[in-house]
């Protein structure tokens, strides 16, 4: 080093050093926060009180925690202030009063941030987040646990780290998510070690077996319930035991063991029960009721509804008292009892919408709650910034005093330095000229690639215009032509005002329908009298295709009947067959596009019904008797093989009450149930059998009920129809 740099390395630390020991004596006298003598002695007494009084008696604890809070902040020790305020959230939350429980923690929160205590930070963070999640505000609870995650990481704090990934996973497990729950219970198990034996360890082993349970990874949940139990049993803790056998029986019944699920729920229950645990058994009593009646034993089934149905009212538990009734319509609906199935479908409807009623509202306080908490939040950091502006504000004003003392001894060295420095910057500046002709080309060719990006993002963005476009196109017109096929239908009390006691059952798969009923009266002429003409038609596919056939049949239909003055049944399927097979060109293409049909004419003069089927039957009842009157076993139009295609006329006597179902294939083709298979014609032909007697609206209620019974969340696959009337 020569002479010239040594002389001003010298000089700059001696500087250096005598400006930060300046400083550091300037900032050295900092104000004890801690408490000393009888203040601490008295706190520590009343916290001592606090947690003897927490379960048994929570108000007398928040009364301790309370007189203690006064003294700390009388003393001005914040460390102190930051826990007891925590603590009173603690007591709150076990009251279920979240919102001031919220309070209270953020208090907390905003004390030991303030004071760089980040372990205490992370704790209280952790504490808003399970606020959120007990009242299942998921999102916002993930971002507080994940904040509580990084300051545990950066502290290399295993314990706490291992609290957050176990509440992330909670998060993800109550949100369905397996896989991503499975990884942070197990990252928190890594932590933990596979041979402790701690309530930490043992909860963990609860939470990890219901994600591996939402996953179907049957073998690993039970696995990690049976190794909860033995801990649990080490801690005489037969209330958590009682919630492991629980959360078994879960899992076998959701695996279709139900022996096993049944075995473990009684084992729950001989625990809950001795302890008047109402919630849990009344909850346990619904779940043993379904097993039942899943195993068609419906008077246990409904002795165990009963009882639990008891203690839901008497305890006002909704969400089981909305199950239970759900339960009941069930068993009712399996012991064919319709008009019990159907009032318990109506308490449980009344009940759930209540639910969602009371959710709402929760849902609302939670946004306040979450709105005040995000203010202060903003609050803290505005009150950070402008502490670190005070701050750095204080310390410009040191630097430039000290600066001018190091100011003047620098002038001293300027001279000597002035030479050498000249010489350097010279070569240095030689390097930057170079530097920046690179920078330069360099620059050339980011602009010269951002351009071809915008031009791309342009033309990315102008073809998504264009196809969003066109979707908003093609649905409205999709709406459009729904719109046309609803006003082309009869309406239905025009069909109530010629058959008083019927029901239309239309549930299109999509916005438009290839299933469409047809309906219409023939005046008397001549000798002959009035007739009553009503058809089921089942159109190739569904959606635009079968829409548009139902179109042409409609058009069809009306020359046939209402023009030509056709009214045999068999006659207008032959001349409608005709039709649109000469309509679709069907003779000189392989468009095999057709329709199946059930049609009838009513002369209620005479009492006679007439009925002929393009691949479709007729279902009638008299005297509590079913008949089935088959059609012909060919379609209208498509694929023709035969010279000349006929349909069959058959005709039955209306004399005595007669009650008279038609339908499409779509109810009985539709999957679902337990093993989601279709529902088959011979269930729907029993579910007419059970309805019959029924008034014709009430019919069509549980038709309703049955098809979203079965389906129990399934895809629908088609279009449904079913016509039912008496005469």
């Amino acid at each position: 080093m020569s002479r010239p740099l040594k002389l001003l390395f010298y000089v700059s630390f001696f500087c250096i050093n005598a400006t930060v020991g300046f400083a550091n004596d300037n900032n050295g006298i900092q104000r004890n926060d801690s408490i000393v003598g009888r203040e601490k002695i008295y706190i520590d007494n009343l916290l001592k009180q606090y947690s003897q009084n927490f379960k048994s008696n929570p108000y007398q604890a928040l009364e301790y925690a309370a007189q203690a809070l006064q003294i700390a902040e009388k003393s001005k020790d914040s460390l102190q202030i930051g826990r007891i305020n925590r603590l009173i959230g603690h007591v709150h939350f076990s009251l279920k009063v979240y919102y001031l429980a919220m309070q209270y923690y953020f208090r907390a929160y905003k004390i030991f941030d303030a004071k760089n205590l980040s372990e205490y930070t992370a704790y209280s963070l952790i504490d808003i987040g399970k606020s959120y999640f007990t009242q299942n505000v998921f999102d916002i609870a993930l971002n507080y646990y994940g904040k509580s995650r990084a300051i545990f990481e950066k502290q290399n704090d295993k314990i706490g780290l291992c609290e957050a990934f176990t509440r992330i996973g909670e998060v993800y497990l109550m949100q369905n998510f397996s896989d991503s729950a499975i990884y942070y219970l197990s990252k928190a198990g890594e932590i933990i070690g596979e041979n402790t034996r701690t309530l930490q360890h043992a909860e963990l082993n609860i939470l990890e077996g219901k994600a591996f349970g939402l996953g179907e990874d049957f073998k690993n949940a039970i696995n990690k319930l049976n190794a909860a139990i033995i801990i649990f049993r080490s801690f005489n803790n037969n209330h958590k035991i009682a919630e492991v056998y629980t959360a078994l029986g879960n899992i076998y019944m959701k695996k279709g063991t139900y022996e096993f699920a049944k075995e473990q729920y009684q084992k729950a229950l001989s625990i809950y029960e001795p302890e008047d645990d109402k919630e849990h058994t009344a909850e346990l009593k619904y779940k043993l009721g379904y097993i039942y009646n899943v195993q068609r034993q419906y008077t246990k089934a409904l002795e165990l509804a009963k009882t639990g149905l008891e203690m839901a009212l008497n305890e006002n538990l909704n969400d089981t008292k909305c199950n239970i009734f759900l339960l009941y319509s069930d068993i009712y609906s399996n012991i064919n009892n319709p008009a019990l199935a159907l009032e318990y479908h109506r308490k449980y409807s009344e009940i759930k919408d209540s639910i969602a009623s009371e959710n709402d509202k929760e849902q609302f306080t939670e946004l306040q709650v979450s709105l005040e908490t995000q203010r202060q939040e903003v609050e803290i950091e505005m009150l950070k910034k402008e502490q670190a502006f005070q701050d750095a504000e204080l310390q410009r004003k040191k630097i430039a005093n000290y600066s001018l003392v190091a100011g003047i001894l620098f002038s001293l060295l300027f001279a000597i330095y002035f030479v050498y420095i000249n010489k350097k910057m010279s070569n240095t500046n030689k390097l930057l000229t170079q530097k920046n002709v690179e920078i330069n080309q360099q620059k050339e060719e980011i602009e010269i690639k951002n351009s071809t990006l915008e031009i791309q993002k342009e033309e990315i963005t102008r073809q998504k215009n264009i196809i969003s476009q066109k979707n908003e196109n093609i649905q409205a017109s999709i709406n459009y032509a729904s719109r046309i096929q609803v006003a082309m239908l009869p309406q239905p009390q025009e069909i109530k005002n010629i058959l008083p006691d019927s029901f239309i059952f239309l549930k299109p798969k999509d916005v438009v329908s290839g299933d469409f009923y047809w309906f219409s009266t023939i005046p008397p002429k001549d000798c002959d009298p009035e007739k009553i003409i009503i058809a089921a038609i089942d159109c190739t596919g569904h959606g635009i295709p079968g829409a548009f056939m139902s179109m042409m049949a409609d058009a069809y239909l009306n020359l046939i009947v209402n023009i030509q003055n056709i009214t045999e049944p068999d006659k207008i399927l032959n001349r409608l067959h005709i039709h649109i097979r000469e309509g679709l060109n069907q003779s000189a293409n392989d468009n095999r596009d057709g329709m199946d049909m059930a049609l009838c004419v009513i002369d209620k003069k005479n009492k006679t019904l007439q009925f002929a089927g393009a691949a479709s039957p007729m279902i009638y009842v008299q005297n509590n008797q079913l008949y089935q009157l088959k059609g012909d076993n060919v379609s209208i139009a498509g694929l023709q093989r035969e010279n000349k295609r006929s349909f069959t006329m058959h005709q039955i006597s209306i004399e005595q009450p007669t009650s008279v179902y038609i339908f499409s294939d779509g109810f009985q083709d539709q999957f679902g149930g337990k093993n989601k298979q279709k529902f088959m014609r011979k269930n729907f032909i029993d579910m007419l059998s059970q309805i019959h007697t029924d008034p014709m609206e009430d019919q069509k209620l549980l038709i309703d009920l049955m098809l979203r019974h079965w389906m129990n969340g399934n895809d629908q696959i088609d279009d449904v129809l079913v016509i039912g009337f008496k005469v």
